[in-house]
Formats: C-alpha cells, sequence, structure tokens
C-alpha cells in the first residue's frame, strides 16, 4: 500500500513528461506548417525553373 501511495503522490518525473509534451507540441506545429506552405514553395520552385531560359 506504501508502494502505491507513493506512486500517486511522487512527482519526479514531471518535469520530463511536460518537456515531452512540449517537444510534440511544436512537432506537430512544424508539421502544420509544412503541409499549409508546401505546395506554395514547390509552385516557387516550379515557377522559377520554367522563367530560366534554356
Amino acid at each position: 500500500m506504501k508502494l502505491l501511495a507513493k506512486l500517486v503522490t511522487e512527482n519526479s518525473g514531471q518535469g520530463l513528461t511536460e518537456y515531452g509534451l512540449v517537444l510534440g507540441l511544436l512537432v506537430v506545429a512544424a508539421a502544420g506548417a509544412l503541409l499549409l506552405a508546401g505546395q506554395r514553395v514547390v509552385q516557387l520552385y516550379t515557377d522559377s525553373n520554367l522563367a530560366i531560359p534554356d
């Protein structure tokens, strides 16, 4: 019973969990930004290639 109470009240891994959540949020935000901007970047690259004479 003491072990269960210790597991419930101990918070030594709390900081690591918070860093993991923040990192996960940053990864999701970066992936979303790449998805939103990706098509525009491809279009800019294509336009610039077409503008350069052979």
